[in-house]
């Protein structure tokens, strides 16, 4: 990683991590619900070089995100739900990176071509949906959308190859990576073996995903998390 990505890195680490959000919970019936409302900040920390005024100290992310999570039970079903609404205030940094790609885009011969960063940043999406059961005392199924993560370090899960990553609003990895991590519909299978002290995990994957649920999304539309020199160039309209 390069010294001005770091730069960048660290100032969205500080943003999101005096990032205002609010909680709440509530009971429905045999359903648990709680949620948060959060935004989350970051700013430059230099002058980015492809735009004409000085970007240090300009805001570049200003996003809100509403999540909810629902778990309960329904007899031996084990219910979860997790969902998520996001939405960008394009800060005026995005806004001349967002005015270079429309003014490039103006030079080709396809008439009409805009860009919105707000298509690329912005979600509603389902993010887990799962029902988890167990047959007798040593089988336990998870079935639905869901993450399923190897390996426990403080950093970055070297065994974590199952999931897709959506990098188009927040390009690096932290300790905990569900926010930018795709989950996938999958059936996860796991078989306890207590005389080994161990159990034996098995996971299908039987190809019901969208196409945008699967590999990384990758920042090429010429946005704030863009590789260094192609901010507010658009290599790509599509990222996945």
């Amino acid at each position: 990683m390069n010294r001005k990505t770091t730069r960048g890195a660290l100032a969205l680490l500080l943003g999101m991590a005096v990032a205002p959000s609010a909680a709440w919970a509530a009971e429905i019936g045999p359903f648990h619900l709680k949620g948060y409302l959060r935004n989350y900040t970051s700013w430059n920390l230099e002058d980015v070089p492809e735009t004409t005024a000085d970007d240090a100290g300009d805001r570049s992310m200003n996003r809100w995100t509403l999540f909810l999570d629902m778990s309960g039970s329904t007899g031996p079903m084990r219910w979860t739900g997790r969902f998520r609404a996001s939405h960008e205030l394009i800060t005026d940094y995005e806004d001349r990176l967002e005015s270079s790609v429309n003014f490039l885009r103006s030079l080709d011969a396809t008439p009409g071509r805009r860009s919105d960063f707000t298509d690329q940043y912005d979600e509603l999406d389902m993010r887990e949906l799962f029902v988890d059961f167990d047959l007798g005392s040593r089988l336990s199924f998870r079935l639905g959308r869901q993450q399923v993560v190897w390996g426990e370090t403080d950093f970055f899960h070297a065994t974590d190859v199952i999931h897709g990553y959506d990098f188009r609003w927040r390009s690096f990895y932290v300790p905990e990576n569900e926010d930018v991590r795709k989950p996938l519909v999958l059936a996860n299978i796991t078989l306890d073996v207590p005389e080994l002290d161990g159990s034996l995990q098995m996971i299908v994957r039987p190809g019901w995903d969208k196409d945008e649920w699967v590999g990384n999304s990758i920042p090429t539309f010429g946005g704030r998390w863009s590789n260094n020199l192609s901010k507010g160039f658009p290599l790509a309209d599509h990222e996945v």
